[in-house]
């Protein structure tokens, strides 16, 4: 409307002032003249819109993108706290099912620190002595849950301590004088039977090369970190778990916290 109020206001008045063939002419030359400079003002206008559109766009995205990375972020945490809360609930479920385990070895937990200060306890801390505690502990309880082999005949840890041919004398003496165990015995015994410390895998029950009356075990030697004595399991020792199912989703996990 306004190009059209304009050319005509133009041409009226070259009309009114000149009306030969050379005012025709002067009258397109002032019509293509005004519509080539609106012409490009409008392209100006129109190329700012789209350069605003382009910036708009571009911020949009970049919003986009950022809202997206945010939510990848915050989705990440989410799953990293569902997952460490799914780790340590079923570290809990393990703790609880190890004490329920061994809780008829409750009322034998002194006995049982007696016979640990016996056979591997210290009153001094080293890594070495620390594991090795825990696998003297784990073979004593162990004798006394399975059902295999001469085991099947004790069911406590006194049965194990008095089966013939398992304990010197000398810690047999030592114990029935009333031998005080030191707190660091006492403090492992509760920790294992409240599953705080994984128990040796059920089938570890004798050291390497140990013969058990009326029974000759050909065995398997296993291999665990600081171990000082070497422990193995009878190769005929039938489970549901394989020790290295148990070493790597049981005692690894556990281990590498430590």
């Amino acid at each position: 409307m306004k190009r059209k109020t304009l050319i005509f206001g133009l041409v009226t008045m070259i009309i009114a002032t000149d009306t030969t063939t050379t005012g025709n002419t002067k009258i397109h030359k002032v019509v293509e003249q005004t519509i080539a400079e609106e012409t490009k003002e409008e392209l100006k206008i129109e190329l700012g819109r789209q350069q605003a559109r382009v910036i708009q766009r571009r911020l949009e995205a970049k919003q986009e993108t950022e809202k997206f990375y945010k939510w990848k972020k915050e989705e990440q945490k989410r799953k990293a706290k569902e997952e460490a809360e799914k780790k340590r609930q079923e570290e809990m479920s393990k703790q609880n099912i190890q004490k329920q385990m061994l809780a008829r070895f409750t009322n034998e937990a002194d006995l049982l620190a007696q016979i640990l200060y016996c056979e591997a306890g210290s009153t001094e801390f080293s890594q070495s002595n620390y594991y090795d505690m825990i696998y003297t502990v784990s073979v004593v309880i162990n004798r006394a849950r399975t059902k295999f082999g001469i085991f099947s005949r004790v069911n406590t840890i006194r049965e194990v301590l008095n089966q013939p041919g398992q304990y010197s004398e000398i810690t047999i003496k030592k114990i029935e004088s009333g031998i005080e165990a030191p707190p660091s015995c006492k403090e492992m015994v509760t920790k294992i039977l409240n599953g705080e410390i994984p128990i040796l895998y059920e089938g570890v029950l004798n050291q390497t090369g140990f013969k058990i009356p009326e029974e000759e075990w050909q065995v398997t030697e296993i291999s665990l970190p600081y171990m000082r004595q070497h422990y193995a399991i009878p190769n005929k020792f039938e489970t549901n778990q394989t020790f290295e199912e148990w070493y790597n989703e049981t005692f690894i996990p556990w281990y590498e916290k430590q």
